[in-house]
This record gives structure tokens, C-alpha cells and sequence, in this order.
């Protein structure tokens, strides 16, 4: 969708003008650098296999050493 269809349907839903103006400062920032710290769509991947908690392993040393070093 180009900015000016986002626009165009903004306007049609009765965004305020100020919302508008964000989005489409926002719009054209983030299409207007291709290397840079934001993460793309088409850059990102699903996870496969998201372990269940009762999977996680809890090393209960890590709290105290994390206390240890303020």
C-alpha cells in the first residue's frame, strides 16, 4: 500500500489530522533507509519450536551472582 492510499483510507475512517501527519512521518522514515535498526517484515522468521516452561532450566546460582555485581 503506497502513502497515499494509507492517507486516503485514514481520512475516509475520520483520523485526526495530527495521527495523519505521525503516521505518515513514521511512513516515510521507515521507507526511506534500507540499512538501519529497524526490523523489516521480510527479515523475520516464525520460531519452530518454542520450548514449554516446564522445559526452561533454572539455575537458581544466576539471581545471586546477578546481585553480586550492582
Amino acid at each position: 500500500m503506497t502513502l497515499q492510499e494509507c492517507v486516503k483510507k485514514m481520512r475516509a475512517q475520520g483520523e485526526k489530522e495530527s495521527e495523519i501527519e505521525a503516521f505518515t512521518h513514521l511512513f516515510q522514515a521507515f521507507n526511506s533507509v534500507k540499512d538501519d535498526n529497524w526490523i523489516r517484515e521480510e527479515d523475520i522468521e516464525p520460531l519452530e519450536k518454542v520450548p514449554s516452561i516446564r522445559e526452561i532450566v533454572v539455575n537458581k546460582a544466576d539471581p545471586a551472582d546477578l546481585a553480586s555485581t550492582a
